[in-house]
């Protein structure tokens, strides 16, 4: 009987809806006008990182897969807008923010507590766009921002080699010139191998591009940048897998969707994803290669197209409940496929929705009235988590995420703990 029960639940859970926690405060104050980011590990670890609107503290909190949400911790008595806050392979967290002239870093091994922030850069400029990853492997880190020194601008990378810190201005001013539309996004690979797409403007020609280098973290070097013979590009997102594998997508001129990939070692050409016209585009891609990209459309759906990198044949789907006034979405995408995407309707309320393999739940998930939409993150173990700035009242940060009805119901009866503890990474 007990057997039957079980499978019951199993099958349940395989058919129904994803089901979403009810949205949690995690800030007692506002957040600031930047960005707060989360972030989940493979067990479904997750952790969040903002900065207060009141005080300017770099704020974090932290949440065990079968438990709630810590307090806030502060990383930073002051800070700017726009901290943010990466994963490692282990459940490892490593956070960065600027500071006045300097940027600041503070790490979080799993299952310990915070350490005292470092400075790890200091130079006479403002910063914008800071962005961090890491891997297990020699804590391997790479840290990336767009700089204005006032006399030049250039796209910056700082590498962790496990001990020390090497900056490289990656754009020579006197070939490419960048602006806070740059953007640069940073990933590193588990050996230590880096990667970074950004845009900049070639000097020649006067063309806009998006250009990529790889590095090494190991090393400190970079090689020299590329660009990647695009058109006019408004906006970007680059996604890249724990093989290597990844992809760019990207706005022309004329707010069509573009994509293309990086496989075995080596970029593609751009081709066409979607062209009537977008307003914002996000990427993802799995360790099998497969990719999803969301965007909104100008005419004011969300849709998404799928395909695998390897043999590109894209499944175009709208994925919102409607067809006008949805925006902003958000995406991510596990390794072995797992994916969940966020966006705000044509209240301001924002929807959660996930998937699998480039598809997703026919309906989306209400989460709240009037938000503003801040990212998502999807775990191996298939669960989901969305952040968003309530803006109907209280102006907090809030987050809801996945939750299985089978595990909910067996630890009440049985009153077990799941197998994923406080203090133990599988």
């Amino acid at each position: 009987m007990k057997k039957l029960l079980f499978l019951a639940l199993m099958f349940t859970r395989l058919l129904s809806a994803a089901s979403w926690e009810p949205p949690l405060d995690l800030s007692n104050n506002a957040p600031g006008n930047g960005d707060g980011v989360i972030v989940v590990d493979s067990e479904g670890n997750a952790a969040v990182i903002w900065q207060d609107n009141n005080t300017q503290a770099i704020l974090t909190s932290y949440r065990y897969y079968d438990q709630g949400w810590e307090g806030p911790t502060v990383l930073d008595a002051i800070g700017e807008p726009d901290p943010y806050i990466c994963v490692d392979e282990e459940g490892n967290l490593r956070a960065v923010w600027e500071f006045g002239s300097t940027i600041r870093t503070a790490t979080k091994p799993f299952g310990a507590a915070w350490t005292p922030f470092v400075q790890i850069y200091t130079r006479k400029a403002s910063y914008d766009n800071i962005r961090v990853a890491s891997v297990k492997n020699n804590g391997y880190a790479v840290v990336s921002w767009f700089e204005d020194s006032g006399g030049s601008q250039n796209v910056v990378a700082l590498t962790y080699d496990g001990t020390s810190w090497s900056s490289t201005f990656l754009n020579n001013t006197a070939n490419q010139t960048v602006t806070t539309s740059s953007k640069p996004i940073p990933h590193i690979l588990p050996d230590g191998t880096t990667h970074i797409a950004f845009i900049a403007t070639d000097v020649g020609s006067g063309n806009d591009d998006i250009y990529t280098s790889v590095g090494s973290a190991a090393t400190g070097t970079w090689a020299t940048i590329t660009g990647r013979g695009t058109t006019k590009p408004q906006y970007f997102d680059f996604a890249q897998s724990a093989t290597g594998n990844g992809g760019i997508v990207y706005l022309d001129g004329a707010n069509a969707v573009n994509a293309a990939y990086y496989l075995a070692g080596s970029w593609g050409s751009f081709g066409s994803v979607y062209s009537p016209g977008a307003k914002e585009a996000k990427i993802g891609i799995d360790q099998n290669s497969m990719v999803t990209i969301v965007y909104g459309t100008t005419v004011g759906d969300i849709q998404k197209a799928s395909t695998n990198a390897t043999a590109i044949s894209y499944q175009i789907a709208t994925i919102s409940p409607g067809t006008v006034g949805f925006h902003s979405p958000r995406l991510s995408v596990s390794e072995n496929g797992g994916m969940v995407t966020s966006y705000i309707g044509t209240g301001g309320e924002v929807y959660g929705q996930v998937g699998a393999n480039g598809a997703f739940e026919a309906t989306p998930t209400f989460l709240n009235i009037l938000a503003k939409n801040e990212n998502v993150a999807m775990s191996n173990n298939g669960t989901a988590f969305a952040l968003w700035k309530d803006t109907s009242g209280t102006g907090f940060m809030e987050a809801s995420r996945t939750f299985n009805p089978t595990d909910y119901l067996i630890r009440s009866l049985g009153k077990k703990r799941l197998i994923m503890n406080k203090g133990l990474f599988p």
